[in-house]
């Protein structure tokens, strides 16, 4: 530029516009002295020698401000910056402080330098998802126009980013008075339009409970149910939460217009206490509503619900809605007890599952001179035996394993086959019992049954009158099949 036939190598003074002296005299500094002080002006005087040193092809110095701007970015600059790297034709760092203004929009929506973006930040951050009301990012655009009137051509372009029919009417009529910051019609074309073309979002293994709104489900003081508004559409087939200090039956619908409710999950005829653990067939859902079936209520937990979408879920039973459990169901941290271990006819314990689910292979570790009864309940009142097993020779403790017909279960009821007090060996916990559903394709490979046993149940199914030899009840309806 300087000994070539350039204007700047004829005159003695070159004039650099739209350049801050400030900055220059950074940039002169580093290229002389390969040394950067810049690191020490404000927010605002780094984008300045920023810009000088993207002009001029200073990799270096670029490389040393932008690490100070990032780790200098809090609440107060993150705006400017944003719109500086925009400026800049940033394009990876812009997006990068865009996705960190959404994932905190609870906070930045409410900041006063929200009103300083640009507006093609502005529309960028919109078309992101916010885990915040809807109502929330309303108030923050329409607190923006306000500041930035000068914008009014854009205005139309940034309420269409905005689901409007989920925003109370109150709201979009500021929109057009006292002041008409856009057109009725126009914003009534973005509504009708916003309406047929919901976003629908997919967020894996993410509670979207976190930011929905809650209306309890009350009948004569009692709470009754829960009504959920995520106030977005998402795609989910997980739901669990806690139950309170109560047994119950519930139901669990969902829809997405508030209008067309689909039940996903049955426990009607059930009683669930505890932790419950939910899955269903993937689906749109805005709107779910836990309802209670008994006259007296249940109290929901409401730190633990987790509405989600699960990459893997277990098999799902679609005429009960009970799913197929491959894991033990019976462990303390999912709410398994032990309700009784008193002689009841025979000496017996009961495991109490916190929900029911459909099984077919249950696991005892115990000890009994007299065999062992297995029976199986939805209701703690009617039971269904599913197998008897003969004592082992050695009479050790030892893990015995039952298959039967996959059915419904909520208590688990093990015991010996004759009375007698006097072994306080028996006695279960629910470390001791197994429950969870078994590929019966796969069951010859099921742990701790042995060939024996397997021959000595074929034997039972030939030979309907051996009750007494055999080792387990495979495919039991009643107490006596003879």
């Amino acid at each position: 530029m300087f000994s070539h036939n350039f204007i700047e190598a004829k005159t003695k003074t070159i004039v650099l516009k739209e350049t801050k002296l400030q900055a220059f005299k950074h940039v002169l500094h580093y290229i002389y002295t390969d040394k950067n002080i810049s690191t020490l002006l404000p927010i605002a005087g780094i984008c300045e020698v920023l810009e000088l040193a993207d002009q001029y092809l200073l990799t270096g110095l670029m490389k040393t401000l932008l690490d100070c701007i990032l780790k200098r970015t809090n609440l107060q600059s993150i705006f400017y910056i944003t719109n500086k790297f925009y400026l800049f034709h940033f394009d990876d760092l812009t997006k990068v402080n865009i996705r960190r203004i959404a994932n905190f929009a609870k906070t930045t929506f409410e900041a006063e330098s929200f009103k300083t973006l640009l507006v093609p930040v502005l529309h960028a951050l919109l078309n992101q998802y916010l885990n915040v009301p809807r109502s929330m990012v309303f108030e923050a655009v329409f607190g923006w126009m306000q500041a930035n009137q000068d914008q009014k051509m854009h205005f139309p372009m940034l309420v269409r980013t905005m689901t409007l029919f989920m925003i109370r009417e109150e709201e979009v009529n500021k929109l057009v008075e006292p002041i008409q910051y856009v057109d009725k019609a126009v914003i009534q074309a973005i509504k009708d339009e916003s309406q047929n073309n919901e976003n629908v979002y997919k967020l894996v293994e993410h509670n979207v409970f976190e930011y929905a709104r809650c209306f309890p489900i009350a009948s004569e003081n009692r709470f009754m149910g829960l009504f959920i508004d995520l106030q977005d559409c998402f795609i989910l087939n997980s739901l669990s939460f806690k139950i309170l200090n109560t047994f119950a039956r519930y139901t669990v619908s969902v829809c997405t217009d508030n209008k067309t409710w689909k039940k996903v999950v049955d426990r009607v005829l059930h009683s669930c206490c505890g932790f419950q653990e939910l899955y269903f067939d993937e689906r749109p859902i805005r709107y779910a509503k836990i309802q209670c079936t008994f006259q007296r209520g249940f109290e929901i937990d409401r730190n633990s619900i987790k509405l989600s979408y699960q990459l893997t879920i277990p098999k799902i039973d679609p005429k009960t809605t009970l799913f197929f459990p491959n894991q033990n169901m019976v462990t303390i941290e999912k709410g398994a007890e032990v309700v009784k271990n008193v002689p009841c006819g025979f000496q017996a314990t009961t495991v109490r599952l916190p929900q029911p689910f459909t099984v077919n292979c249950i696991k005892m570790r115990c000890q009994s001179e007299n065999g062992i009864k297995v029976f199986v309940s939805t209701d703690n009142e009617k039971w269904v035996r599913v197998a008897v097993l003969d004592a082992l020779p050695s009479n050790k403790l030892a893990w015995r394993t039952v298959m039967f017909q996959q059915q419904p279960v909520s208590f688990i009821k093990i015991g010996r086959r004759e009375i007698s007090l006097t072994d306080v060996r028996w006695k279960l916990d629910v470390n001791n019992v197994v429950c969870f559903w078994c590929d019966t394709v796969n069951r010859d490979e099921v742990a701790e049954t042995t060939i024996s046993e397997w021959e000595r149940e074929k034997a039972y199914f030939s030979n309907p009158l051996n009750v007494k030899k055999a080792i387990k009840r495979f495919l039991v309806k009643d107490d006596d099949e003879q």
